[in-house]
């Protein structure tokens, strides 16, 4: 039998890494039994998930989230959206993670994989920081799901259909319109290991193309 063909069949990514788990189950068990000689779900590629379209705030609901939400809310939002943290991150940012340098501020952020970046700090994020007044957590007890569920809440009440990883994708959208698409900065703005995770906001951070081919002159047909 060919697994591999007939896990192709199956067009979701997530259909796909559910039957490949149920078929390592089997003949898992099967061999483990003595009933087939050899496991043929032993090697199976895995599947990844296709990464999805950037959904970033627009310039009205971040204007709305950082000036209207209420505290610790809008110091969450802030570093969001003026330094793409992400909600497991903004758990675990500290007072002591603020630093400065001759190059002016800079905040460390130990994000996925335990990766450990520091990235020039915004004024709204200074304020943010300092304003907490500790070296210790800026929000005590507060867990990634926790942000999660409280900024999504707080969206959902004042009619946003957005999340807070939303924030981060403001940041990265932003940052690449106001640097005239610098991708490799931006990359090291967002922590990026690799540009190719950076690329895929170009796209939505751009939306100039009816812009620019409307400035095109339509040639005229009849023209001799």
């Amino acid at each position: 039998m060919d697994l591999v063909s007939q896990l192709a069949k199956i067009n979701k990514a997530s259909s796909k890494t559910t039957a490949r788990m149920q078929m390592r189950s089997a003949f898992g068990a099967l061999f483990e039994l003595g009933l087939i000689s050899q496991n043929p779900a032993e090697n199976l590629p895995t599947f990844k998930k296709p990464r999805s379209s950037p959904r970033p705030l627009t310039d009205a609901e971040a204007t709305e989230l950082i000036h209207n939400a209420p505290e610790p809310l809008r110091s969450m939002f802030i570093l969001g959206c003026f330094a793409g943290l992400r909600a497991m991150e903004v758990a675990a940012i500290k007072g002591s993670d603020l630093s400065f340098t001759d190059g002016g501020y800079q905040l460390r952020v130990i994000g996925k994989g335990k990766t450990d970046f520091t990235i020039p700090a915004h004024p709204a994020v200074v304020a943010v920081v300092i304003g907490a007044d500790t070296d210790g957590q800026l929000f005590p007890g507060l867990t990634a799901d926790a942000v999660t569920s409280k900024t999504r809440r707080y969206m959902k009440k004042v009619g946003m259909d957005k999340t807070f990883h939303c924030c981060r994708h403001y940041f990265a959208t932003t940052a690449l319109k106001v640097s005239g698409g610098d991708i490799l900065a931006v990359r090291d703005l967002m922590r990026h290991t690799d540009v190719s995770t950076t690329q895929i906001y170009l796209k939505v951070a751009d939306g100039r193309g009816a812009e620019i081919l409307g400035m095109f002159k339509t040639p005229d047909r009849f023209a001799g």
